[in-house]
């Protein structure tokens, strides 16, 4: 349980619906209803068929793995890692900026004011969550490129005359992001690295307590040393050896490019005034290994 929402785990469709019945006749107990027009089932079988749930007279739909559902605002998927909630992202971005369109594309209008408009909205929609993303090359290039077109209709030159397409394009987004930066508008793909770095700071030094701490450690590189010791039989086995390698991946290699022996003893460390030693002043540094 999250707040007002609820997480059921079966092993079947048919375990499902007895839970969802025992759920509402518990709450039938206490004068509540259970709204199922919510509700909507996920596998994590990447082979399963995709079908609805029946309980009783009423149908609950199923999403499969790979499609997924919003969860507080993100999407949530069982396979391709956050690659569902980058694409969704991406489309929120697209909406908020033909929704701002007529101020956006101003062109008689202060251009820096504009781009800080760009900067404050389109980018917050793209960004949310951003510092929990577990992106792959293909998608940086994604947010580049698609940043870099929107950037272009806020601020790029014209098309010259007898101008190769191509060329416009580098010299419109060449101009654009010059003038972006100038305006202190924040480039997608290195906010989001910075965003990860910083919060993986920050739960690094939390109390082994705590859910978030649990939630980004969970199934980490300790775990996965642990499972290869174990017989082959006894291993939980998923489709493809990189989907062990998630969230801390990065961090890993970063570590190993810095000489650490642990990237989390080291955002561990703090000064006499309670604040980041080395971590803190490695940010710039690991955006720039991130993004190589």
């Amino acid at each position: 349980m999250f707040a007002d929402d609820t997480v059921l785990l079966a092993s079947n469709k048919r375990a499902l619906a007895a839970m969802i019945k025992d759920v509402r006749a518990a709450l039938s107990k206490h004068g509540l209803n259970l709204n199922t027009d919510k509700f909507l089932v996920q596998t994590n079988s990447s082979t399963a068929s995709v079908s609805d749930v029946v309980v009783g007279d009423e149908r609950i739909p199923m999403v499969s793995a790979y499609i997924g559902f919003k969860v507080l605002g993100t999407m949530f998927t069982l396979m391709n890692r956050t690659s569902a909630e980058i694409r969704a992202r991406i489309n929120a971005a697209w909406g908020k900026f033909h929704q701002l369109w007529p101020l956006l594309g101003k062109r008689d209008g202060n251009l820096e004011k504009r781009l800080r408009l760009f900067d404050t909205t389109v980018s917050q929609s793209l960004l949310w969550c951003c510092e929990s993303w577990c992106i792959t090359q293909k998608e940086k290039n994604l947010l580049s490129t698609t940043q870099h077109r929107m950037l272009r209709r806020i601020a790029g030159p014209n098309r010259r005359p007898h101008e190769m397409w191509v060329d416009w394009i580098k010299r419109s987004t060449r101009v654009a992001k010059a003038l972006a930066k100038d305006a202190n508008v924040r480039f997608w793909v290195d906010a989001h690295l910075r965003a990860k770095y910083n919060w993986a700071g920050h739960v690094a030094r939390m109390e082994e307590g705590r859910l978030a701490k649990r939630g980004s450690e969970w199934r980490d590189s300790v775990w996965w040393l642990a499972e290869q010791a174990l017989p082959a039989s006894l291993r939980y086995h998923r489709h493809g050896r990189t989907r062990w390698f998630r969230w801390e991946d990065e961090f890993k290699r970063f570590a190993s490019h810095c000489g650490w022996t642990a990237w989390q003893d080291v955002a561990r460390r703090r000064d006499n005034a309670g604040k980041p030693l080395e971590w803190s002043s490695k940010c710039a540094e690991f955006i720039k290994f991130a993004l190589k």
